[in-house]
């Protein structure tokens, strides 16, 4: 049930409205819930047995688990930025809860344009600029390679407060892709990823 729910929320809760987001956002969002959010996981859900019930409402469930893992100021009875997308995907396999109710909420003032993201390869590095972004107070550089890199999860490399890095870990001949994001005061407020661009 909890890959299932996993699952959908990759593939479909963080495409649809009323994100609409791009391929390196859900995976970039996805990654962060997955890792951020499981490691105090008791069990993913809780059954009765006896009455056919499930439900994830416990603290240390899953669905709650990657509630706080996706909130922004440690409060979840106001919402998460991507809630209802949580919640929709877990409540798909019925392993979410409907307390608190499901609202996106958070990061008022962040940023929510998507950056534009320009690669200009030279010898043995790539340099990467983008176009500055309304409220970034820094930037998330992201990074893949291989023939998958824009349709796998990618590491960050690097945080920056300008509009350029540079990548001097390049491998020449090798497909190296990236993406940027630009965050907010808090880390649960970020714009769409750029387009996954690749070398």
């Amino acid at each position: 049930m909890a890959r299932q729910a996993a699952w959908r929320l990759i593939s479909r809760e963080l495409f649809v409205a009323p994100f609409n987001y791009n391929t390196a956002t859900v995976l970039n969002i996805s990654n962060k819930l997955f890792y951020q959010g499981s490691g105090n996981i008791g069990f993913w859900h809780a059954c009765n047995c006896s009455q056919g019930t499930l439900d994830g409402c416990a603290a240390n469930n899953g669905y709650m688990q990657w509630l706080a893992a996706d909130d922004d100021n440690g409060d979840l009875r106001d919402g998460t930025p991507h809630m209802t997308a949580i919640y929709n995907a877990f409540e798909s396999q019925r392993i979410g809860c409907n307390v608190p109710a499901p609202v996106n909420s958070g990061c008022a003032g962040g940023p929510t344009e998507m950056p534009t993201l320009t690669l200009t390869p030279t010898s043995g590095a790539v340099m990467l600029s983008w176009t500055p972004v309304p409220s970034a107070t820094r930037y998330w550089v992201m990074k893949s390679d291989g023939d998958q890199g824009c349709v796998l999860g990618q590491a960050r490399i690097a945080t920056v407060t300008g509009t350029s890095y540079e990548d001097t870990e390049v491998l020449s001949g090798h497909k190296t892709c990236y993406s940027v994001a630009a965050v907010g005061n808090s880390e649960a407020c970020f714009s769409p990823w750029s387009y996954c661009r690749c070398i």
